[in-house]
C-alpha cells in the first residue's frame, strides 16, 4: 500500500481527441513506479503498447517502471491504495460525468478533460 500515490485521469466528451496517448505519455513520463488503468469504451492502452491480445492481469511495458493493470480489482486496488504505484494514470476515454472514487483516498485526483477549453 502507498497512501501517497497520487492519481491523474484523462477523459475527453468526445471521441478521437488522443486521451490514450496523453495518458501513455503520462505514464512514461512520469518517475516511479506508474500503473496504467484503461478505463475507456474501446480499451487501446494494450493497443498502444504492443499487447492488444493480452489477457494478463498486469502486463508490462516498454518502459520498466510502467504497467498496464488490466484486471478491475487490481485496478481499484491502484486507484485506491496506491497497490505499490507512486502514480495511477486512468485513460477514461469518452465520459461525460466527474470521476467518481470510492473509498478513503487522501491523494489528489485530477480529472482533465482533454479538447475542452476549460478543465
Amino acid at each position: 500500500m502507498n497512501k501517497n500515490h497520487k492519481v491523474i485521469a484523462f477523459s475527453s466528451p468526445k471521441g478521437g481527441t488522443g486521451t490514450t496517448t496523453v495518458a501513455v505519455l503520462a505514464a512514461l513520463a512520469a518517475d516511479g513506479r506508474v500503473a496504467i488503468v484503461d478505463r475507456s469504451q474501446n480499451r487501446q492502452v494494450l493497443a498502444v503498447i504492443g499487447e492488444a491480445e493480452s489477457d494478463k492481469p498486469v502486463v508490462s511495458t516498454m518502459s520498466p517502471n510502467v504497467d498496464v493493470i488490466n484486471d478491475p480489482e487490481l485496478a481499484a486496488e491502484a486507484i485506491v491504495n496506491g497497490g505499490g504505484y507512486d502514480l495511477v494514470v486512468i485513460d477514461r476515454g469518452v465520459e461525460h460525468e466527474p470521476l467518481e472514487v470510492i473509498g478513503d483516498v487522501e491523494n489528489v485526483i485530477v480529472t482533465t478533460q482533454i479538447g475542452r477549453a476549460h478543465v
